[in-house]
């Protein structure tokens, strides 16, 4: 009887080990399993951070192309300078962000005993006359014309007419004056300065007006006074008068007498120009008598 009992005990005995064994076997499997699972995923997140930051620096390393110019101009298409000058030019080019430093702009001058230029666009005036610089590439273009003077005169351009206009000039300068003044400007002889009033020429013992038109070599100017209205070459209450017509209605229409007429700083032609002027006349206002 102890026998059977003892024998029966150590078949449980077996089974109990049997199944404890069991057990920690399957435990140690699913931790492993586990600890493998998340190590993976903790590899596939690394692996996925890795490729998004590399592709955010292949981005930024990258820059993008520079656009194709389609554009190219002067910012000023015309220059006036003096004799032994510089005038350094600047390109406007299109699209905006174009960046012109990237190709070779080609600059030419079709005078260059007037004007030189060099591969910068840098203009040098070594002789009295014009000259057009152009710049280029391929198949784009543009061109400034430049002005050379031997010494500066104040000239204003009317964008309408085209014409010339000199300001600075004084009440009772001579005709004689006037010539070796332009002379020098225009660096030519003074026997080929010619003042002309209506098509006529002026003696060379009268004044200069308003409106007076001078011929200097291929060059032409007029003359303006400012306040000299009537362009009689004085400053006076018929200077007031036209300018009250003028308001009134009857206006003239050369561009220099209105240009003469807007004395001081004014911009048009109304009644508070004329009381400028006649208060200039009579004393009450201190100008000079030239612009």
């Amino acid at each position: 009887m102890n026998s059977i009992l003892k024998h029966i005990c150590s078949v449980l005995l077996s089974v109990c080990i049997l199944l404890t064994f069991t057990f920690s076997v399957i435990a140690v499997g699913e931790d492993t399993t586990e600890g493998n699972t998340a190590e993976n995923t903790t590899n596939d997140e690394n692996t996925t951070g890795s490729d998004s930051e590399s592709t955010t620096e292949s981005g930024t390393v990258d820059p993008p192309e520079n656009p194709i110019l389609d554009g190219m101009s002067f910012k000023n298409d015309t220059c006036e300078i003096l004799l032994g000058e510089t005038y350094a030019t600047t390109l406007i080019v299109t699209p905006e962000g174009f960046d012109i430093s990237t190709i070779t702009v080609i600059y030419t001058t079709n005078n260059d005993s007037v004007a030189t230029v060099d591969e910068n666009g840098v203009i040098t005036a070594i002789g009295v006359g014009e000259a057009t610089v152009t710049a280029s590439f391929e198949d784009l273009e543009c061109t400034i014309e430049v002005t050379v003077y031997k010494t500066m005169l104040d000239v204003e351009q009317d964008e309408e007419t085209g014409k010339s206009f000199v300001k600075g000039i004084q009440i009772g300068t001579k005709i004689s004056d006037i010539r070796s003044m332009f002379a020098s400007f225009a660096e030519t002889d003074a026997s080929q300065v010619t003042v002309y009033r209506d098509g006529a020429a002026v003696a060379d013992d009268q004044n200069i007006a308003t409106g007076m038109r001078v011929q200097a070599g291929t060059s032409e100017f007029y003359i303006v006074i400012f306040g000299d209205v009537t362009g009689d070459g004085d400053i006076n209450r018929d200077d007031v008068k036209r300018i009250v017509d003028a308001c009134a209605g009857d206006a003239f229409a050369d561009v220099a007498y209105e240009k003469a007429a807007r004395f001081g700083e004014f911009e048009k032609l109304d009644i508070r120009l004329a009381l400028e002027i006649s208060n200039y006349v009579s004393g009450c206002a201190e100008y000079k008598k030239d612009a």
